[in-house]
């Protein structure tokens, strides 16, 4: 209990579909957290996918919950005197990532435990991991007089690499 973990819900291509970030709450309870303004779609997508069988309750408790998000050059110093977990891992956000970007390509592929078991996109990210990456995530950071700049740009590996 008590652990917490980045992860993608993807479809039968390997695209993502929804990314979030799960917290077990209890041995059978579980709180997800995802994407501001995509908290309908990921919703629907998670009760789309879930077994229908009765072992699976969803259910939307955003409205009695807030999730703090913090950026910037003191984003670390603020929560500091409270915890010791630092959280950011340079994830994507939604239009970088897509149904049409598998984790490897927007080099999430930690996120991806393909020895799990069965889940949907396994078989397509299978056949993936033996093949080389035709478009890969890139970003950027470029210093224009005394401003930088942050960027995010998909270009194919080939124009990376030369």
């Amino acid at each position: 209990m008590g652990t917490l973990v980045y992860t993608s819900m993807l479809n039968p291509r390997g695209g993502i579909e929804c990314d979030f970030t799960v917290t077990r709450v209890a041995e059978d309870l579980f709180r997800v957290v995802t994407g501001t303004g995509f908290g309908t779609h990921d919703l629907a997508w998670i009760r789309s996918n879930a077994p229908d069988d009765g072992s699976v309750h969803v259910q939307d408790v955003s409205s009695s919950n807030v999730c703090l998000g913090l950026w910037g050059p003191a984003a670390r110093d603020i929560p500091q005197p409270l915890t010791d977990l630092r959280l950011e891992m340079g994830y994507r956000v939604w239009g970088d990532i897509t149904p049409d970007v598998i984790p490897y390509e927007a080099e999430l592929g930690f996120a991806v435990k393909l020895e799990k078991g069965d889940f949907i996109g396994r078989d397509a990210l299978v056949a993936q991991s033996s093949q080389p990456l035709s478009t890969k995530l890139a970003c950027l950071l470029l210093k224009i007089s005394a401003r930088w700049l942050w960027g995010r740009s998909r270009c194919s590996t080939r124009e990376a690499n030369g």
